[in-house]
């Protein structure tokens, strides 16, 4: 004859098989939100954005060196000479056949770096500085740069703190906290002989 098992024996048996079930499903649900993931067909939400507002001396270069080949914008905040915190905008655009790196903070430009982009054709890019402002939403990103389909790669965070990492057709995007903090438009290019 078999002994039957007392009831609390059963009782911690079945607790900790739910504890390990539960156990499994959160590590699930972690190593999910950490795996890179693809969105196509996004629709843009009707939202009217105002572009940044260029600057005189951004003009200027528009007129004399036409649109930029590439650029990257950095946002971020710092303190101003008062001691209180200000949005910084820090962007480089770059013009290929120009060989040339215009570098401006806030509007004001900083840099006019000569680079060597020798033997390179690039393809214009759909997208300009103007659409991008500081600490923007996904969906704003979405509908400001008309995408159709993005990745997206979950940083750690031992790397930078709740922040991801969106790439779509030309275009490389870093949000943290939700909110746009780096931009960067790259064209194709090929090599010319």
């Amino acid at each position: 004859m078999q002994k039957e098992k007392p009831a609390s024996r059963r009782r911690v048996v079945v607790f900790l098989i739910l504890a390990l079930l539960v156990i499994a499903v959160l590590l699930w649900i972690s190593a999910y939100h950490q795996v890179p993931k693809i969105f196509e067909d996004v629709a843009a939400e009707d939202i009217v954005l105002e572009p940044y507002p260029l600057t005189d001396i951004q003009e200027q270069t528009l007129r004399q060196r036409g649109q930029p080949d590439g650029f990257t914008i950095l946002f971020y905040e710092d303190n101003d000479a008062d001691g209180e915190l200000t949005v910084m905008r820090q962007e480089t655009w770059s013009y290929y056949s120009q060989n040339v790196d215009v570098v401006f903070l806030n509007g004001e430009l900083v840099l006019e770096d000569p680079m060597e982009y020798e033997g390179t054709e690039v393809s214009p890019i759909p997208y300009r500085p103007e659409q991008f402002t500081a600490f923007m939403s996904l969906e704003e990103v979405i509908a400001a740069a008309g995408l159709e389909q993005y990745l997206v790669v979950p940083l750690e965070d031992e790397i930078v703190d709740d922040a991801e990492v969106y790439y779509a057709p030309e275009l490389t995007f870093g949000l943290q906290d939700g909110e746009l903090v780096y931009v960067e438009a790259l064209p194709v290019v090929a090599e010319v002989e």
